[in-house]
């Protein structure tokens, strides 16, 4: 039976010290209570046939702050990226970059191995529009999604029940008048919704960056309110996926889980993975491995 997974990318989300500037701790109990009784912090160690939750060197060797654009690409390519330009680069990826990610993205691999990869994030003309009206740069998962050559879910499919806003509630798109018949929906619909995406596709990979910018405002109360959200989010997906289907979560580098500052950090990221992909995950070290882990299961008959 060949397996499936959905990869939930959390942006910014580390592993921190149980303290009160981390909020998985002060608001966070809870979150992964359905899976395993831990909390996610520095010590976690769980290897087991059905769950995996360790943690990973976001930094893979290079010296310095983990940044989002070389991060995302090394997390989605397989290839240490900050190691093949030689520093930590922020936000969107340069050219260097996008040509990683281009020829070694997730998506092509998943797709090379006659597998059928979709990113669940839905897009609107409105974001093309801007982004060309404005001349600003794609992220690191848009352009997997150029490499890759796969269709792009827009407003229609998340109306449909079949795309995710990155927000996971919706909420988001409220803020643009272009986007107004979008109702908002809580955790437990959304978690359902990407459950519901992995019974056509074998590689489903959600990303939210909500988690980065709660970190970089410091904000206590949305970080609260957030957790909660994850928490019916990750229920409602585990509940609903078929048992062939592994949840794997990782980030690119720390950040919500301290604070006490707005920036990044150099706490290790998370890696969990639930179901009968565990295994293939026990040695991971760092978010260079992730991708050909997961190609190695998606290969796996």
């Amino acid at each position: 039976m060949q397996q499936k997974i959905v990869f939930v990318f959390l942006d910014g989300f580390g592993l921190g010290q149980n303290s009160p500037d981390n909020p998985v701790v002060t608001f966070g109990n809870q979150l992964f209570t359905d899976f395993f009784p831990e909390l996610p912090d520095l010590n976690l160690n769980i290897k087991t046939e059905s769950v995996t939750a360790i943690p990973l060197d976001a930094a893979c060797g290079v010296p310095g702050i983990p940044q989002s654009a070389t991060g995302q690409t090394t997390l989605f390519t397989g290839i240490n990226a900050a190691k093949e330009i030689g520093f930590h680069l922020p936000a969107f990826p340069n050219h260097g970059l996008v040509e990683i990610i281009h020829h070694e993205n997730i998506h092509l691999k998943i797709k090379n191995l006659g597998r059928k990869p979709v990113f669940a994030n839905a897009y609107s003309d409105h974001y093309f529009n801007y982004i060309k009206e404005k001349n600003r740069r794609f992220s690191v998962t848009t352009h997997c999604v150029f490499g890759a050559d796969i269709p792009f879910l827009m407003i229609e499919d998340l109306l449909e029940g079949n795309a995710l806003c990155w927000d996971i509630t919706r909420e988001a798109f409220q803020k643009y008048k272009v986007i107004h018949s979008v109702p908002v929906i809580n955790g437990k619909l959304a978690g359902k919704h990407l459950a519901g995406i992995t019974n056509n596709n074998d590689f489903v990979l959600f990303e939210s960056f909500k988690t980065d910018l709660i970190g970089h405002k410091q904000d206590r109360v949305k970080a609260e309110l957030f957790l909660a959200v994850l928490k019916d989010f990750f229920s409602a997906l585990k509940k609903n996926i078929e048992p062939k289907t592994s949840i794997v979560i990782c980030s690119d580098h720390g950040n919500f889980e301290d604070l006490s500052t707005g920036m990044h950090t150099t706490n290790p990221v998370g890696l969990y993975v639930f179901g009968p992909a565990a295994p293939f995950f026990h040695d991971v070290k760092n978010i260079s491995e992730v991708t050909p882990r997961i190609v190695n299961v998606m290969s796996e008959e």
